[in-house]
């Protein structure tokens, strides 16, 4: 049975593939690490915009932008729709958060839906 010569490119763009995928590992693991190391903070604040990204197939992601007290913007990708569909722009609470890790979000003043 005769062998299949793979051209030396392929190779290279093996190897290339794999070193990629292990730089983005390192990033999101060295990423998290630092989150971890953050205080858990709460704080008031007020939900000014919710935002939809259409990622095209039938995926989306989503974020939410809060304002705190001092007009520092924080913005946070939620782990759900259902998460992000439950909070209205406006609403008013506090926030508990941990770097850029999103953990609750406590209304004191729910905004009807717009």
């Amino acid at each position: 049975m005769p062998m299949l010569k793979i051209p030396v490119y392929l190779y290279i763009l093996f190897a290339l593939a794999v070193l990629s995928v292990i730089w983005c590992l390192k990033v999101i693991i060295q990423k998290n690490a630092e989150n971890d190391a953050k205080p858990i903070l709460t704080i008031p604040v007020r939900l000014i915009k919710k935002k939809q990204y259409y990622h095209g197939h039938g995926r989306s992601t989503f974020s939410l932008f809060f304002l705190t007290e001092n007009e520092e913007l924080l913005e946070f990708d939620m782990r759900s729709s259902f998460e992000w569909d439950f909070y209205n722009e406006g609403d008013l609470g506090t926030l508990t958060y941990q770097g850029f890790r999103f953990i609750k979000f406590e209304r004191t003043h729910v905004n009807p839906p717009t």
